[in-house]
């Protein structure tokens, strides 16, 4: 598990087991309807004809390392899709995970707008694409206001977004794109220069958890790596034990003043900068 080439191999095999075996399932037990993406497949079928349990361990005989799981309520969640069967009706809404937040970008976040705006977007977008029915329109409606003003936006702000049609470029000369890194008004007023040309602005921004998270290689010089604050981790070689901590201040004032045991220049101890 990990490797970046796990997710196509698996994506291969369940493709080739569906091309040989899965396809002689469906066919002998009359399955209507098919449908997978990644881990999720939802069947249909005519429960009068048909046990679906039987289905169900046709499908985990395929091979011993994969089992299949089975729901059989009147209603199943695929992808961000509430799928309900209620007097032989099909009733859709949105499907959120429990483990589901909600955050999203800021209003206060030196973001451009257009970023910003994203999240939000895609969220009334989905609402008045979903053939969703009056009453669970109105929840989404309800948690989408909920969620834009937890994030510091007035609920009004949904409204222009609910306007179907997107710009069309009449003229047949080609665009190019130029990237201007975001930094509040003053790159707005910049970039509206070109909006009478046929450039394109994107937006980046320098404030990035990949910024952040990525782990940033040590200076050269080891005596400066303990003028840095951040993590590190201190390792006893006599014990083979090791503490992850986590400072403000230098590395060396910090540990110093924790305990004269931590010194690096005497002892056994060795301290690691880590970030």
């Amino acid at each position: 598990m990990g490797a970046p080439s796990l997710a196509v191999l698996s994506e291969v095999y369940l493709q080739h087991l569906e091309h040989t075996e899965i396809i002689k399932i469906i066919t002998q037990h009359n399955i209507l309807g098919y449908f997978r993406y990644v881990d999720d497949i939802p069947i249909v079928y005519d429960e009068n004809s048909k046990d679906i349990h039987e289905v169900h361990v046709a499908f985990n005989k395929l091979a011993p390392t994969i089992k299949f799981t089975i729901e059989t309520d009147n209603s199943i969640n695929f992808l961000d899709i509430a799928i309900q069967n209620k007097e032989n009706r099909l009733l859709f809404g949105v499907h959120r995970k429990p483990t589901t937040t909600d955050v999203i970008i800021h209003k206060n976040s030196c973001h451009p707008p257009e970023q910003k705006h994203a999240a939000i977007r895609h969220m009334v977008s989905r609402l008045n694409t979903y053939r969703l029915n009056d009453d669970n329109k109105q929840i989404e409606q309800q948690v989408i206001e909920q969620i834009v003003s937890s994030n510091g936006y007035d609920s009004s702000i949904v409204k222009p977004f609910n306007k179907t049609g997107q710009k069309t470029n009449n003229n047949n000369k080609k665009e190019s794109w130029a990237k201007f890194t975001y930094y509040g008004k003053e790159t707005r007023a910049i970039t509206k220069l070109f909006k009478e040309t046929q450039l394109r602005i994107a937006f980046k921004v320098n404030n990035t958890i990949s910024k952040w998270l990525t782990h940033k290689p040590h200076n050269k010089d080891p005596q400066q790596q303990f003028e840095r604050s951040g993590l590190y981790c201190i390792t006893c070689p006599d014990y083979n034990r090791k503490y992850i901590g986590q400072t403000g201040r230098s590395f060396q004032k910090d540990t110093k003043s924790t305990s004269t045991i931590l010194n690096t220049t005497k002892g056994n101890l060795a301290l690691q900068p880590i970030y």
